[in-house]
This record gives C-alpha cells, structure tokens and sequence, in this order.
C-alpha cells in the first residue's frame, strides 16, 4: 500500500508540473520574455497564449542578429521547460527578426 500511495503522490506531482498549467505559468513566460526583452537589446511581441494546456505562443522577436540569438539562448536555457517548436528568421530595414513558436511544457 506504500507502494502505491507514493507512486500516487508521484503521478500528481508530474500532473501539476506538466499539464496543469495556470494564470501564473503565462504570467511566468511574460516575465521570462521580459527580462530577457530588456537584457539583450531586442524588442519582443509576445502573442497566441491559450487559456488552457498546451501553452503554446508565438513571439515575434526584432533586433541586433546578436541580440536575436542571445534571446534565444536564454529562452532555451532559461528557468522555464519552454520547447521551441520552430524559428524563422528575416531581415528588415538592417534589423533581424525571429518568429518563434514555442510550448511551455512545465512551470518549474
């Protein structure tokens, strides 16, 4: 019955952290995007959040191509499980731009 109580408590905890994503998971990405908006000199547009899980969105990301790619990074390595699905790049009026489409997977 140990057994069984723990693997219990187990199975909730993975609930909670990968598909119970609530108003402070978006609020987390928002802040996330944010920081890193300001730290690496782009300018960010952040749009397509869904009220419930996957949370999924789209940024669109404008400036510097090192800028551009050290946001990126920082996504990708930051305190957040974010997966990014895809990233296209363009090159407009001498600045880079990055569509991304990403999935937050976890609010840890």
């Amino acid at each position: 019955a140990t057994d069984i109580a723990r693997n219990k408590q187990t199975l909730e905890e993975i609930d909670r952290m990968f598909f119970s994503l609530t108003k402070e998971s978006v609020q987390s990405l928002q802040k996330l995007v944010r920081t890193l908006e300001t730290r690496n000199g782009v300018t960010v547009k952040l749009t397509s959040i869904p009220e419930k899980p996957p949370l999924a969105a789209t940024l669109d990301v404008q400036g510097t191509f090192s800028g551009v790619m050290h946001f990126i990074r920082e996504l990708e390595n930051g305190p957040l499980f974010i997966q990014i699905d895809s990233v296209s790049f363009s090159n407009a009026a001498g600045a880079l731009s990055a569509t991304i489409q990403l999935t937050l997977l976890s609010k840890l």
